[in-house]
């Protein structure tokens, strides 16, 4: 079966499952690190909102999959490795489906923002 035919939740379920921190480029590294740093200080400065991260647009990934990243790899003993490749992952997901979902929608074309 080829790429092209197989479900987009199989292709995301095979790279979440193969992927791995020796694997992801020092580029990918540091952004992973960046946007912890952004989501943890963006969460204390209580008095600055609204300042999320964005993927065109579309979602803003940092404020679901960091603190679920933090939270589990807390609890579970992870290291700082393994919480990167998991955020790294969840990013990869959440910004696919928001590519390959949310702008097929009439309402994109339209200029209407699904939030607010």
């Amino acid at each position: 079966m080829s790429t092209a035919s197989r479900p987009l939740a199989v292709q995301l379920g095979e790279f979440v499952a193969g992927l791995r921190f020796e694997n992801l480029p020092p580029a990918v590294v540091d952004k992973a690190k960046a946007v912890v740093n952004h989501a943890v200080t963006v969460g204390m400065a209580v008095a600055v909102n609204n300042q999320c991260d964005s993927y065109h647009m579309l979602t803003h990934p940092g404020v679901l999959i960091v603190p679920a990243g933090l939270a589990t790899a807390e609890g579970e003993g992870r290291t700082g490795r393994e919480l990167l490749t998991a955020l790294v992952a969840g990013y990869e997901v959440q910004c696919r489906c928001a590519r390959d979902f949310i702008c097929v929608v009439t309402f994109c074309t339209r200029r209407w923002r699904w939030s607010g």
